[in-house]
């Protein structure tokens, strides 16, 4: 028998805290569906760093798992923002996401990725990592994560290269 169509959406937000003291946070709905170890869905929310921009963010997601518990996937996410004086898009591919569930509710991840921004003049092509840990509480879920981005550039550990992010989200 085959699996159902499983159709979700949910309030979800976040906040990304770079170690140069900068930051963007962001809020909004999101919803997809979700079928046999695939998925798509998308997120409009308003983000903003509180000094300069505030924007509405877009994001197409989608991925993949390459086994059937779901431990090993590739993701995608197309990221647009749109604002009155930049606006930016964004292709992050991640060919390996692992997720390890500890105990019912809990879950550690890592991913490695490359992302590549076009700010309406140029391309900027990066790799990056992040691991996090999830939990889950009734409808509500919460992760934080370390991250790295520049990879390709290890000799660059200037301090906006780093940072922690703090997701929620809430199922209705």
């Amino acid at each position: 028998m085959p699996n159902p169509l499983n159709v979700y959406s949910k309030l979800s937000g976040g906040s990304y805290q770079y170690m140069d003291g900068s930051n963007y946070t962001f809020a909004g709905l999101e919803g997809g569906i979700k079928k046999d170890g695939k998925s798509i869905g998308a997120l409009a929310a308003i983000g903003s760093d509180f000094e300069t921009r505030t924007d509405l963010m877009i994001d197409i997601k989608g991925s993949s798992d390459y086994d059937k518990k779901g431990i090993f996937n590739q993701n995608i996410r197309l990221r647009t923002k749109l604002g009155k004086d930049n606006s930016t898009f964004q292709v992050r591919y991640s060919p390996i996401t692992v997720n390890v569930p500890v105990g019912k509710d809990l879950e550690f991840y890592t991913n490695l990725h490359y992302s590549g921004q076009y700010n309406g003049e140029k391309w900027k092509n990066s790799m990056g990592a992040f691991c996090g840990v999830s939990k889950s509480f009734k409808n509500t879920t919460m992760s934080v994560e370390v991250q790295r981005y520049n990879l390709q550039n290890l000799s660059d550990n200037s301090s906006g290269n780093y940072g922690v992010n703090f997701l929620i989200s809430r199922s209705f």
